[in-house]
């Protein structure tokens, strides 16, 4: 997947999971993190940039 939406997506209809479930979040180029659709519906609506990292929840 390409954007954060596609990537929790796919997690989620793919492999019947969640980015909270495995213990990870996306990170935007803004440097915002998310870790659920709702987060990041709501962030994409302020936030132009669509480039995201994969990060394990207890990196800094």
């Amino acid at each position: 997947p390409t954007t954060p939406y596609g990537y929790i997506g796919h997690l989620k209809r793919h492999h019947k999971t969640s980015l909270m479930a495995n213990g990870i979040y996306l990170l935007c180029s803004c440097g915002t993190r998310y870790n659920s659709h709702h987060d990041q519906k709501k962030h994409d609506k302020k936030c132009p940039g669509h480039k995201f990292t994969l990060h394990k929840l207890n990196e800094e």
